[in-house]
């Protein structure tokens, strides 16, 4: 048994249709017909074919999962159109080899569930309703993970709600954090696959890492050296979204705005510093807290890895706190002088003994 579906355009519309939006995409660069149903069709457990000028073409498999994933990733993103114009094409391609390595089942005994790879980039992904593209227009793309996950629908319009195997998403990003650690390098991409982990609900400590006094240390460094130093303070900002919740940020005075945008030379550190990404959200970096214990942070990694080796971690919220002195050349326009102290709200980590004999 099969459905045909015939659609008659006129030939303005038919441009409009297989053109992206010049806003999104390299607007020069039409798709075929073929390639945009290949397109909204990730994971339909079907097969579809498309017959164009009296020329029947198979663009999709009810077997898909089967199909090369370098393949079906390269047909349901469309780099040669959909990609930034200051990214050339070959970069796009070898960023979808790399993510093709990583893409794992979200539930494995569900293939029309998803497969997906976190991604430490700008990526393609593909939010599904029902297997088919759920986003109102096909240039639009989730940058969090290359590949398609299947979501509840939110409503009529087939936006996407929460994903449909919502449960089996945190042990699928767990997963991604270890198969990260092995082929990913480590640097900005698997940092970026870090934060989205724990943005999935993952445990990334296979992979965390964090800026301890501007240099970037795993999981393990960071304990050692906060244990060896005895007290450590991270600046802190408030969430744009709850003012409840804080998360670490960097050193400036100000947590928002243009103004205390200092290069790294020009601070001078005077008590040890971690660092989280500047305006970031990320679960990653959020601060534990009796009634929201911020399970999937870095923080909450860090009490774990204290609490399994008899170290205790404290912390306390001070304000106008002196992290730093201002090495810089004098700036009229921020109030900066040479030499000059630079404050702001901190959260104190003390830890309870020198690890000596704690840390294996």
């Amino acid at each position: 048994m099969s459905t045909r579906v015939t659609l008659k355009l006129e030939r303005t519309i038919l441009d409009q249709v297989l053109r992206f939006d010049p806003s999104f995409s390299r607007s020069e660069t039409p798709v075929t017909f073929a390639e945009l149903i290949g397109a909204l069709c990730p994971m339909l457990d079907v097969d579809i074919f498309v017959d164009v000028d009296q020329k029947v073409t198979k663009i999709h498999s009810h077997n898909w999962f089967e199909e090369d994933r370098i393949t079906w990733l390269r047909r349901i993103s469309l780099p040669h159109v959909n990609k930034a114009i200051n990214v050339s094409i070959e970069q796009v391609e070898a960023e979808i080899a790399e993510a093709a390595q990583r893409l794992t089942f979200v539930d494995p005994s569900d293939p029309t569930a998803g497969l997906a790879a976190v991604s430490g980039v700008a990526a393609r992904g593909i939010r599904a309703v029902g297997m088919l593209r759920a986003t109102e227009g096909f240039h639009q793309y989730a940058n969090e993970f290359w590949g398609a996950i299947d979501y509840q629908p939110a409503g009529p319009r087939r936006s996407f709600g929460s994903p449909r195997s919502d449960e089996l998403l945190a042990r699928w990003a767990t997963d991604q954090a270890t198969l990260a650690a092995k082929l990913v390098s480590p640097g900005p991409q698997q940092r970026i696959v870090a934060y989205r982990v724990a943005d999935f609900k993952g445990d990334a400590s296979s992979i965390a890492s964090i800026s301890f006094d501007r240099d970037w240390l795993t999981l393990e460094e960071v304990f050692e050296k906060a244990c060896r130093v005895g007290k450590v303070y991270a600046p802190i900002r408030q969430s744009s979204a709850r003012e409840e919740d804080w998360s670490i940020g960097i050193v400036r005075e100000r947590q928002s705005g243009l103004m205390d945008n200092y290069f790294s030379h020009e601070l001078e550190f005077i008590v040890p510093i971690i660092e989280g990404v500047d305006a970031s959200s990320s679960a990653y970096f959020a601060i534990p807290l009796n009634e929201r214990p911020a399970t999937f942070s870095f923080l909450a990694m860090m009490n774990k890895m204290g609490a399994d080796r008899g170290v205790n971690i404290s912390g306390r919220f001070i304000e106008n706190f002196a992290v730093a002195r201002y090495v810089g050349q004098d700036s009229p326009r921020q109030g900066l002088k040479r030499g000059a102290m630079i404050n702001c709200a901190v959260l104190e980590l003390a830890f309870a003994q020198a690890c000596e004999g704690a840390v294996e």
